[in-house]
């Protein structure tokens, strides 16, 4: 049996038809859910869920973060008031200050930030008729600061957050992310190394969540507003982070890979300024996850696609009395070579290998390749060879 057929290319070609067109009918209303979870699950998330050592991962002692909790602006000023006087290098509100709440809210929080240096305070990106505009805090605030969006990529419909855009363009305008802005102020260098990446988008490499930070809870601000000189030289996240840090809340809380239910998951894991002090420490420290373009992956795809098809054509007709043993054989084997090959590359590499289409293609393979021999060559063939009798008694 040759390596190169017919046979093969159109079996290949088969499941790629399906593998393009399956999740088609999956867009019907009462199966987009289902569709969704399909799509956002990501099999390298067990590396960062259940393989990387928790234990062993370092504290960041650059970062600290201060829980905002539900108090007003007021409030929310008396915390930058107190942190602030111990001199930290950077402080980031992760809070969009969209509208006036009066003056009794607005001046302390307006006076309290004038007094800081290397403030950052967030923006967001919106989609407005097909057009992106930036939505800022209002100009009492913004004054005294730079800022950067906090959007994530995927944040919405409780999708997992796995990337983030370091910068976009806003009417020709060049915007950084909240994070990057935060790492520039801090470390421009590091910032410069991430723009030599070129990269249209990052993949975070999360390593940490609230117990591998330092973190400051609402109350304790006020508390040990005396004995805070830990803060100094570092930088300061102001975001929420539940009404205290031992109590659970959804709002601003996310899905990411390290959710240690990383199928059917039920609550999200990670706070949006944690994940934003994650993006942060990956800067920081230059430990970036590098991945294969789309593009290539389609070829790989394409080209194992043929090799898994062109091995069953094999097996089918030099052992066909073991044929459906070795196929099923085989289809586990190949499923634990691309695990395998996955999850070294990220565990010990830092590059992210996508071949979740190929666990599809292997479960469907052996049924299409059944098919196609089974029934659809045959009845081609009888189909042509009947138009070929009745062209040939039609002649003179």
């Amino acid at each position: 049996m040759r390596f190169f057929s017919l046979d093969n290319i159109i079996t290949t070609g088969v499941i790629l038809l399906i593998l393009k067109f399956f999740f088609v009918i999956f867009q019907i209303d009462f199966l987009n859910q289902l569709n969704n979870q399909i799509q956002d699950f990501q099999i390298n998330d067990i590396v960062f869920s259940r393989l990387i050592d928790r234990k062993a991962v370092q504290m960041d002692t650059n970062i600290i973060i201060v829980n905002i909790s539900d108090l007003k602006r007021n409030k929310i000023a008396e915390q930058i008031n107190i942190i602030n006087r111990f001199k930290p290098k950077t402080i980031g509100v992760d809070v969009l200050f969209s509208k006036e709440k009066g003056e009794d809210m607005d001046r302390p929080l307006a006076d309290a930030l004038s007094k800081v240096n290397n403030l950052v305070l967030v923006n967001r990106l919106v989609n407005d008729n097909e057009q992106i505009k930036l939505v800022k805090s209002i100009p009492l605030f913004s004054q005294y600061a730079h800022s950067g969006f906090a959007n994530f990529i995927d944040e919405e419909d409780f999708r997992t957050v796995r990337k983030f855009s370091s910068k976009e363009f806003v009417d020709k305008d060049l915007v950084m992310a909240f994070s990057t802005k935060i790492a520039e102020l801090y470390n421009p260098g590091a910032v410069n190394k991430l723009f030599e990446r070129n990269n249209e988008s990052e993949i975070i490499y999360f390593e940490r969540n609230l117990n591998k930070y330092r973190v400051i809870d609402c109350d304790e601000v006020f508390r040990k507003k005396d004995n805070l000189d830990f803060v100094r030289g570092k930088i300061i996240l102001f975001g929420f982070l539940g009404p205290d840090i031992k109590t659970l809340s959804t709002e601003d809380n996310f899905y990411t890979p390290m959710n240690p239910n990383y199928i059917g998951k039920s609550y999200p894991d990670m706070y949006g300024v944690v994940i934003h002090a994650n993006i942060i420490s990956m800067i920081l420290n230059g430990k970036y996850i590098n991945a294969m373009s789309d593009k290539l992956i389609i070829v790989l795809t394409i080209i194992l696609t043929y090799l898994t098809m062109a091995f069953f054509t094999y097996l089918r007709f030099n052992h066909e009395e073991a044929y459906e043993s070795l196929s099923l054989v085989f289809i586990f084997l190949e499923m634990g070579l691309f695990l395998t090959v996955m999850f070294t590359l990220l565990y010990y590499f830092n590059y992210y290998l996508n071949l979740k289409n190929m666990f599809f293609v292997l479960a469907v393979s052996e049924m299409v390749s059944e098919s196609y021999f089974g029934s659809i060559k045959p009845l081609t063939k009888r189909f042509f060879s009947r138009i070929g009798n009745k062209l040939k008694i039609s002649k003179p």
